[in-house]
């Protein structure tokens, strides 16, 4: 990862800068506008953290495809922010929506996992929550527990 993992301030209002994590969009093959949108969704509900498109040149933390199948994520090594992405055209195809598939997945190397079957309210419930569901905007739940692997990722490293 990229930038300086933040640690618990003081209580002195001591600024620490968010983990700054890149990714590479070439292979989402026109899905540009809702990757920049899931990754917005993350950024602006969790400080810790910024998605920021990866310099040319530079090798990427999060590498997002567009494929066939359907979604997925894999996240790689014990520390969250770093994997790779799938939009699923088949998911696509049946009516999901593809911010709320990138947001889900980009979840998944945020540390979450699966809230199936899940609400709507639960970005982490992927297709339980049906094809009617677009909202792509982390729960607090879901925000509170991002903030929690990555304080605990700063303790470690």
């Amino acid at each position: 990862m990229t930038g300086t993992v933040p640690r618990r301030g003081d209580g002195r209002g001591t600024r620490t800068d968010p983990v700054r994590i890149t990714y590479d969009a070439q292979g989402a093959a026109g899905f540009a506008r809702a990757v920049r949108a899931g990754a917005a969704a993350w950024d602006e509900r969790v400080p810790e953290i910024e998605l920021r498109p990866a310099r040319e040149g530079t090798e990427p933390d999060v590498r997002i495809v567009a494929a066939k199948g359907w979604p997925s994520a894999a996240p790689e090594g014990s520390s969250p922010g770093k994997g790779t992405v799938v939009i699923g055209r088949r998911a696509l195809a049946q009516g999901y929506d593809a911010i709320r598939i990138v947001s889900h997945e980009l979840g998944h190397l945020l540390g979450l996992e699966d809230d199936q079957p899940g609400p709507c309210s639960s970005v982490m419930s992927g297709k339980s929550a049906g094809t009617a569901c677009t909202d792509a905007t982390p729960s607090a739940a879901e925000v509170r527990e991002v903030r929690r692997n990555f304080r605990a990722a700063a303790e470690v490293g």
